[in-house]
């Protein structure tokens, strides 16, 4: 088994044979947790709206990682990378939610919270 240490030297776990989907994984801090699990013997999705940038990716990681478009606003779209990770790498067991949505907050998030959470 591959363990994972933190650049401090802390274990980060077992990943070896593990299937991840990392949201927002295309650049920036999704990139970084992409290449570390891949690197640690996991088989990972890329989950982004950057096309160009996630098929680049999964093309340098050989066939540990696979690219999939996805807007993570879009419920049907997020089932729709669930069921390709799943029928992809065989299962899930991880799912780094790092994706950010670029939207008004309240457009966002407030339909969703109900009104005695509003203050």
């Amino acid at each position: 088994m591959v363990k994972v240490e933190s650049e401090k030297g802390g274990d980060m776990g077992e990943l070896k044979g593990k299937r991840a989907i990392v949201t927002g994984g295309a650049s920036g801090i999704g990139r970084a947790i992409v290449e570390r699990f891949v690197r640690a013997g996991a088989q990972v999705v890329i989950a982004d709206c950057d096309v160009p940038r996630g098929e680049a990716l999964a093309a340098g990681l050989g066939e540990a990682a696979r690219f999939f478009a996805v807007d993570v606003s879009r419920r049907e779209e997020v089932e729709a990378l669930v069921a390709f990770a799943v029928d992809t790498f065989g299962g899930l067991e991880i799912m780094v939610n790092n994706a950010g949505i670029v939207e008004p907050l309240a457009k966002t998030c407030w339909p969703t919270i109900s009104p005695t959470s509003r203050g």
